[in-house]
């Protein structure tokens, strides 16, 4: 999983995990509990954790005491529980009972999710497990901030077909991790340059590494996303998710974004230090309780329309 190692555990040869795994499984299968476990590679020879996805809250009292879980074996991060048991990290992930059907394809294969997060992301799309988010973030004062998100998809099937990727190859398995980037390199927007940076983690950038040298054995030519604009991709989820009226929520998203920019000119950190004398902590304290005083006084509908009805050089008084 995503969480990386919690407990510094060495990784596990395949036939021990397989021992291992199975041990666990059957203890759940035996008391009825409805889980499953993501799909590997049939050649995988090793193994950092067990990760078992369950279908809404885990029974804590029972696992924890198959487990033997102390406060020293067990740490939590959001829907995630990793306990180390037999020296072996296993994350227990809980899922809502209403997502759990959607999410199973998400999970599986942890390549295939970290590969097409890094094509997504350069989309400005985050693929998060359960979902694709299209996000707009805008640079103020030499940082971005997000003015916006929009929901895409919870339907890993048709990510992949979004993609320009068979659902059908992915539903039979890769046995190999070769399979996988056959697959993932014939996304039509594939391109080995995106993967020129560091992954966030030696992992990821094995794999970023790994793609980039099996892409560059093959006799073909790639997408250049570097030759693209946002408007590109912007047409392109338009196009293939044709019910969300993406482009209207762009347009929204862009007016938000265009308010944003010209307020940030009439009230910034710079003018309000200015004007009070105060620094630091003081000054982000005051600049939060004068957001809270405006919006206490249910006037306008937020804080930026407060701060667009101001002209310049003047201020508004309640």
């Amino acid at each position: 999983m995503s969480t990386g190692s919690q407990f510094n555990t060495n990784r596990m040869k395949r036939e021990d995990f397989i021992n291992y795994s199975n041990e666990i499984y059957s203890f759940l299968d035996k008391n009825n509990i409805e889980y499953f476990s993501p799909k590997y590679y049939d050649d995988k020879m090793t193994f950092g954790d067990l990760d078992i996805i369950f279908k809404g809250e885990f029974p804590k009292d029972l696992l924890f005491d198959y487990f033997n879980v102390t406060d020293d074996t067990k740490k939590r991060n959001d829907n995630i529980t990793s306990i180390l048991y037999k020296d072996f990290q296993i994350d227990l992930i809980e899922i809502n009972n209403n997502k759990y059907e959607k999410i199973k394809d998400f999970y599986q294969y942890s390549d295939l999710f970290i590969l097409l997060g890094r094509i997504l992301i350069k989309m400005d799309i985050k693929l998060s497990y359960g979902s694709i988010t299209y996000f707009v973030d805008t640079k103020i004062n030499s940082q971005y901030k997000n003015v916006g998100n929009i929901f895409i998809s919870d339907n890993f099937c048709d990510i992949l077909n979004f993609l320009g990727l068979d659902e059908k190859i992915f539903k039979k398995g890769f046995k190999t991790q070769k399979d996988l980037f056959s697959y993932v390199v014939d996304c039509i927007y594939f391109d080995p340059n995106m993967f020129l940076s560091k992954g966030k983690n030696i992992k990821s950038s094995t794999l970023y590494n790994n793609i980039i040298e099996y892409s560059k054995s093959l006799d073909r030519t790639y997408f250049n996303i570097f030759l693209t604009g946002k408007d590109y991709f912007i047409q392109a989820i338009n196009s293939y998710f044709k019910s969300l009226d993406f482009i209207s929520k762009i347009n929204s998203i862009k007016e938000y974004e265009a308010l944003i920019l010209s307020n940030y000119e009439k009230y910034n950190g710079k003018f309000v230090m200015q004007l009070t004398g105060l620094k630091n902590s003081e000054l982000n304290s005051f600049m939060m309780s004068f957001k809270a005083y405006i919006l206490s006084k249910n006037v306008y509908p937020s804080f930026e329309k407060f701060i667009s009805q101001i002209q310049p050089g003047g201020m508004l008084v309640l």
